[in-house]
């Protein structure tokens, strides 16, 4: 499907059709490039391109850009094509990011559709066998050109949000009439007002009262008194000793939870643990044909793209399997009626697209690897995200799930869950 994909875009003037097994798959007639685009990849592409065109002594870039709102985590569409040629740049691909740059978060990444046009002299076809990696003649200097195009497309097309400023509660304030003459503000007081008439005494006695003044020192314990001197232990080992009894785990920037433990003080991600945790628990019902569906009040309806509607045929039963109560309308249309356990109230739109782009990046045959495939992109989505407040027993679960993992130390792509710091690592910290 890559290949008929890069085909298509490149040649928008030429009708293609699909079909398999004499089924036709799906249909693309000849149009603009922008049209091709949406025929690809679904109309909500139609709203999400903004588009690019320059024209330089040493180059011609056309094409379309994301705007910002319509970047993605997972399967950002990213096409260049150089004189009708598909190709792989990464060096160009940074020129784009770098347009995007503190524009957008650093973990999602932009569509694109560029298109360029050099002089065939300019460029080297043969530095890989496959020909889509393409050497050109002075990169720096495009590198520059590419990214100034697609920044200048950004601003001149990508609307800013509006400053709405809330009046709820506002003042009334007048509106300013140079006809109208200012008046003296008045000054109003009660003449009968005295404040002493309580009596200096009594004044004295409620600001000085000292009937209660021994409760001053009640955090301070009184050891013993011996001829006369009085001995005390400082009110703080109290306030340390009462502070053992406390739950002996804590949660840090609403991302880490502290638990000290034998060997120091263990570290946990409470993203990456909980990661962790759904993922194998997706899995294990997959493979004990347990996985419960969660039906929805309301089935919801969404159209794939041509490409991704052909990927979800085959993984059809994958997604049945773990837990998803799912049908193919036809012509690229799914009903969603119920989703597996631990994913509700997610965006099933976005969640389902992400799993299918994740084996059309990385594709595969094998029902296993599809399986863990597609769960770590469900367990991406229903983690506990960063910035969520966890209270103690909510701490405590999730530390007992993932010490009932097979592999509670990391992730299904390798990174660390949780981090032990020594005793004596802590103590160097203060050397």
């Amino acid at each position: 499907m890559a290949e008929i994909e890069r085909i298509a875009l490149a040649h928008p003037e030429v009708a293609f059709e699909f079909t398999s097994q004499g089924t036709q798959l799906f249909q693309l007639p000849v149009s603009s490039v922008k049209q091709r685009i949406v025929n690809l990849f679904g109309k909500k592409m139609n709203q999400a391109l903004l588009p690019v065109q320059v024209e330089t002594s040493v180059i011609s870039i056309s094409g379309f850009v994301s705007t910002l709102n319509s970047v993605r985590s997972r399967g950002a569409k990213q096409f260049f094509f150089v004189n009708g040629r598909y190709m792989r740049h990464a060096y160009f691909h940074k020129a784009v990011l770098s347009a995007y740059e503190n524009l957008i978060p650093e973990n999602v990444q932009p569509s694109y559709f560029l298109f360029l046009k050099v002089a065939p002299d300019a460029i080297d076809v043969n530095i890989h066998p496959s020909k889509t990696e393409i050497k050109f003649e002075d990169e720096s200097v495009l590198w520059k050109i590419i990214m100034a195009a697609v920044k200048e497309s950004i601003g001149k097309f990508e609307e800013m949000p509006t400053i709405d400023f809330n009046t709820t509660d506002m003042p009334d304030i007048p509106v300013f009439d140079a006809n109208r003459k200012a008046t003296q503000p008045k000054v109003g007081y009660n003449p009968d007002f005295n404040p002493f008439a309580g009596g200096r005494s009594d004044f004295r006695s409620s600001r000085y009262n000292t009937d209660n003044w021994a409760k001053l020192y009640g955090d301070v314990i009184e050891d013993k008194i011996n001829e006369g001197t009085v001995s005390f232990r400082p009110a703080t080992e109290s306030i340390i000793q009462a502070e053992e009894q406390y739950a002996r785990i804590f949660q840090y920037a609403e991302r880490y939870i502290l638990v000290p433990v034998e060997q120091g003080l263990m570290v946990v991600d409470q993203h990456r643990a909980h990661l962790r945790v759904l993922y194998e628990k997706f899995l294990d019902d997959a493979a004990g044909r347990a996985a419960a569906s969660q039906g929805l009040l309301f089935p919801e309806m969404f159209q794939l793209s041509p490409t991704d509607a052909i990927v979800f045929a085959g993984l059809h039963p994958r997604f049945l399997a773990l837990g998803f109560d799912i049908s193919d309308m036809g012509r690229g249309a799914i009903a969603v009626q119920g989703v597996p356990s631990g994913v509700e109230g997610q965006d099933y739109e976005g969640l389902i697209t992400d799993m299918i782009a994740d084996l059309r990046i990385n594709p595969t045959q094998e029902e296993e690897r599809q399986l863990e495939s597609m769960a770590l992109a469900m367990a991406r989505r229903a983690a506990i995200p960063v910035g969520r407040h966890m209270s103690e027993s909510e701490m405590q679960e999730l530390l007992r799930s993932l010490k009932a993992c097979r592999m509670p130390s990391r992730t299904p792509d390798g990174k660390s869950t949780y981090v032990i710091k020594s005793d004596q690592e802590i103590l160097k910290w203060f050397d």
